[in-house]
């Protein structure tokens, strides 16, 4: 059985009101409400469900102008239709500019109301139709980016799983360096990354190991990393990023340190445009540089104990 609509009828002349009440309820089976001015009809809409609304335009207390903005405020899918005896094109403009679906003028002919009523619940319909698509649209859409910021996330655990697993199938020094520049190629998808290390007694930065996409279009050698902020970036200790916007290249730095000491700095171009480190590159890269930092140190102890029994072997002998 299809659910009665509520009505709500607001005017200030009780002779209207009868004759609404009484010709919407015989005539249509509507339950119709009634309210004598604007503030009594607010009480009604707070405690009833409310389906349309029917409100004079003058009237004391608080006149149907004002009516129709504070329940638009309240539910702006309630139908307000307007009754005036004196329309004006100023009155009429500014009650549809306040969330009034419909102004009609009195006299009204009551056996067009329920046509009036039908047409305004059937764009009521549609409203909130609207409303409801639109929040199923924002729905999904904050879905969507609750699933791209777990599947980045499960990337990210991913990666960082890889980059672990790389190094520590590694056994030693030379080979470590090796992964550590390959790893840094794969991870930010560089075009070359280079791993040089700060030993005791060389002024310079030495290249011990190099990743190069394509050999043919190599630029980074000691001289051109001399020339960046390397140095700069040993001595603060921190990562660098440099963008050369003559040649269009991303450079991004990243120290290696033992024991809160820079020994070695991870070097990774990006050239000519094809792209910029971000944020999730500087991540990964400072994740791998900590890790190869603490792998390097632990191989270089263990190589060196290697070294010196093999050294006591031999004396012995």
């Amino acid at each position: 059985m299809k659910e009665q609509l509520k009505v709500l009828v607001v005017d200030d002349e009780e002779t209207i009101l009868d004759i609404f009440k009484e010709y919407l309820e015989f005539a249509s089976n509507y339950t119709v409400l009634t309210a004598a001015d604007g503030l009594e009809a607010l009480e009604i809409i707070k405690r009833e469900q409310i389906d349309c609304c029917f409100t004079d335009l003058s009237m004391p207390r608080l006149d149907g102008l004002e009516l129709a903005k504070r329940i638009h405020r309240y539910d702006n899918t309630i139908p307000v239709v307007v009754m005036t005896g004196y329309p004006t094109i100023d009155s009429t403009i500014k009650t549809l500019k306040n969330g009034v679906v419909d102004f009609l003028t009195k006299p009204i002919k009551v056996n067009q109301l329920p046509l009036t009523i039908e047409r305004v619940m059937r764009e009521r319909s549609l409203f909130v139709d609207n409303i409801i698509l639109k929040e199923e649209a924002k729905r999904n859409k904050r879905l969507l980016r609750i699933n791209q910021k777990l599947q980045e996330k499960i990337k990210e655990v991913e990666t960082i799983n890889f980059m672990l697993q790389q190094l520590d199938q590694t056994t030693t020094s030379r080979e470590l360096f090796t992964t550590l520049v390959n790893l840094c190629g794969e991870v930010t998808d560089c075009d070359e990354a280079h791993f040089c290390i700060f030993a005791h007694g060389i002024k310079e930065p030495a290249i011990i190991s190099s990743f190069v996409k394509d050999r043919h279009t190599a630029t980074m050698d000691a001289e051109y990393i001399n020339k960046t902020i390397v140095k700069k970036g040993a001595h603060d200790g921190i990562p660098y990023l440099i963008e050369q916007d003559d040649e269009n290249d991303s450079i991004m730095v990243i120290p290696l340190k033992i024991r809160s000491r820079v020994f070695g700095m991870l070097i990774s171009l990006i050239k000519g445009g094809k792209g910029r480190f971000g944020e999730r590159d500087l991540f990964f890269l400072n994740f791998l540089a900590e890790k190869a930092s603490f792998s390097i140190e632990n191989l270089a102890l263990y190589e060196n104990i290697y070294e010196n029994l093999f050294s006591t072997l031999y004396a012995c002998v």
